[in-house]
């Protein structure tokens, strides 16, 4: 059924098939940077505007300002170190090199879970705009059927999971483009400016709407089937979070033009329902027919992000190996796709969005600020080592942008709510212990402190 286990990272040729139990190269500069815009697009707008418009109000725009600052810092820091170490393990691997085995599997631990819980987060999305289409009751039962479809698009391949990426997301950036036109006649008839909960909402909504950035470190984790890794995932990265967030502006400003922010607020299908206030119920339809290809595209690059970090752990402990397995015919990692489809069901159970939401940033706050302090120790400790992309900005040998990032995440964690304060701290915690507990177990890394 499967191949024996995954070759070491970066190990796979630079164009056409992989060599036995590798995955495939089949990805470019276009592939990859859809990849990103799609993951992004899918869980922050179909899914959260309504949402985030219920904190923010008419300044929800700004909110989305704010976040694509925090994400683009951390960005450029996924960008270098992906062009240093161009492997699928990615954060793993960038963290393992500055800080070790034990703060690696946390790392890894914390990724996972970002990919399930935006898997899970956006199912939800997609069961809401799907059961008001069909005038259904049942979104817990079409948010678990969406996952095991998906991960069953996982399996098949990579090239089928992107060229349908491709599809999914130029029909929902399509979407957008429609929300934006019809909101665009009514700017002027609300101030945009007005804060509906005062500079601690804007800072909150901010931290809420993060998680629509959530995705571009995702393309990292397709450095082993992309061609030229080194020099096409940084360009994809910071490709994806430009245009992204310029879609993210205009269609936060238009919609709460178009339709009260209390509206919206309250709407299961938001952006839906601004086009059907506009256009009329057809419109309705349609807006909700791009929002299950979108939310759908979001699920399957979840899934495959998810399964691709798992798979890069694979050599790092005896009990992880099984999922390094590579399936002979599909060239995809069987049992690592399976795991993460299994972890995903149960959190779509949940109904309160907004929580699990937040919780998915308190880990990615944490995993980012570990990235751009893995990205500071590396320029102190392998000043010399070839990178194909650079930060630009440094006093010394400190790079400033990946120092702000480290501040700018930690100003956003903290203004997450208590709760989730706390209850983030807990399950970091449990992350930590399994770190401990499985590096007692893993062998020595013998890998060395520069790239491979």
């Amino acid at each position: 059924m499967s191949a024996p286990t995954r070759e070491s990272p970066g190990s796979s040729p630079a164009g056409g098939d992989a060599p036995a139990g590798g995955l495939r190269v089949a990805l470019g500069l276009f592939q990859t940077t859809m990849a990103g815009v799609g993951i992004i697009l899918g869980a922050g707008i179909y899914v959260l505007v309504g949402v985030a418009a219920g904190e923010a109000g008419n300044a929800l725009w700004i909110a989305f300002i704010l976040a694509a600052v925090v994400a683009l810092l951390t960005g450029l820091s996924y960008a270098e170190l992906a062009s240093l170490y161009p492997v699928d393990a990615a954060e793993v691997t960038y963290v393992e090199r500055s800080f070790g085995r034990r703060v690696a599997f946390f790392v890894a631990y914390l990724a996972i879970l970002a990919q399930v819980l935006t898997a899970a987060v956006v199912a939800m999305g997609f069961a809401g705009y799907l059961a008001r289409l069909l005038g259904s009751e049942e979104t817990a039962a079409i948010a678990l059927v969406a996952c095991a479809f998906f991960t069953l698009i996982n399996f098949i391949g990579i090239s089928l999971a992107a060229w349908l990426n491709v599809a999914f997301t130029l029909l929902e950036a399509g979407g957008l483009v429609v929300i934006i036109a019809i909101g665009a006649p009514e700017l002027g008839r609300v101030d945009l400016l007005e804060l509906q909960g005062g500079l601690q909402g804007l800072a909150h909504t901010a931290a809420l709407v993060f998680f629509a950035y959530v995705g571009f470190e995702g393309i990292v984790k397709l450095s082993e089937e992309t061609a030229d890794a080194a020099r096409t995932i940084p360009r994809a990265i910071i490709l994806s979070i430009i245009i992204s967030t310029a879609l993210y502006v205009a269609v936060g400003a238009t919609a709460v033009s178009a339709m009260d922010w209390r509206a919206l607020a309250a709407s299961s299908a938001p952006l839906a329902d601004v086009a059907a206030a506009a256009l009329g119920s057809g419109a309705f339809a349609l807006l909700a027919i791009i929002a299950l290809f979108s939310t759908a595209n979001t699920i399957l690059l979840c899934l495959v992000a998810g399964s691709r970090t798992l798979y890069g752990m694979a050599d790092r402990a005896p009990w992880l190996r099984i999922f390094g397995r590579v399936h002979r015919r599909t060239q995809t990692p069987t049992w690592a796709i399976v795991a993460i489809g299994l972890m995903t069901a149960p959190f779509v159970l949940v109904r309160d969005l907004a929580l699990i939401v937040e919780y998915g940033n308190f880990g990615i706050f944490v995993l980012y600020m570990l990235v751009n302090a893995a990205l500071v120790d590396l320029r102190f400790r392998l000043p010399e080592a070839p990178r194909r992309f650079r930060v630009p900005g440094s006093v010394g040998r400190v790079p400033v942008l990946p120092v702000l990032g480290i501040l700018t995440c930690l100003a956003l964690l903290l203004s997450l709510r208590l709760e989730v304060l706390i209850g983030g701290a807990l399950y970091t915690l449990v992350g930590a212990i399994i770190a401990l507990a499985a590096t007692r177990t893993a062998p020595s890394s013998t890998t060395p402190a520069g790239p491979s």
